[in-house]
């Protein structure tokens, strides 16, 4: 059931127009920028975006004069929250991904907000990932809020859920925040 609906979610995104993409992003960062979880975050940890999620590119360039953003990189099997420095000091990895090149760690527990992306979410924050299981492990050990980024599209009415995986506490789309 998991493989059928990241292929249909996927194939929506793919099919989604660039302009969209850019245009709800911007209705998003609004939309996050006027909620208490990330307003009043003075140390947010971000995911660096790929062409079909939610940018965060520009959320990070809006918001960096005021907080102290941290990124996920990848250590091997697992993220590690490291200080963003700059885009300057962002490289692609193996997969074409943006990375930090930083490799000053950030202690998890300093993390007071945490953005997390998804193929899917349903309005109360369950979440559907692209299946290896990578945030599910990294947000078992995060206690601070975890706001879901998400165009409308990707709301369903439910995900199959197993044991591991994680929820988070909001979703924020270009409509509206799920709670």
């Amino acid at each position: 059931m998991k493989p059928t609906l990241r292929l249909s979610i996927d194939n929506r995104l793919k099919d989604t127009r660039p302009q969209d993409i850019y245009e709800w992003s911007l209705n998003i960062h609004k939309q996050l920028g006027e909620i208490p979880e990330f307003f009043q975050a003075k140390n947010p940890c971000v995911y660096f975006s790929l062409p079909t999620e939610v940018d965060t590119r520009n959320l990070i360039n809006n918001w960096c004069h005021e907080k102290n953003f941290s990124v996920l990189k990848w250590a091997g099997e697992s993220f590690v929250p490291v200080k963003f420095t700059g885009w300057e000091n962002v490289e692609k990895n193996r997969w074409g991904v943006d990375e930090p090149i930083s490799i000053e760690k950030v202690q998890p527990s300093t993390i007071d907000c945490l953005l997390v992306p998804g193929l899917a979410f349903t309005k109360n924050g369950e979440r559907l990932g692209r299946g290896m299981g990578f945030y599910d492990r990294f947000l078992t050990n995060i206690k601070t809020p975890k706001i879901g980024l998400a165009f409308e599209l990707q709301i369903l009415k439910e995900i199959p859920q197993d044991p591991w995986d994680q929820r988070v506490d909001l979703v924020v789309t270009e409509k509206q925040v799920y709670r």
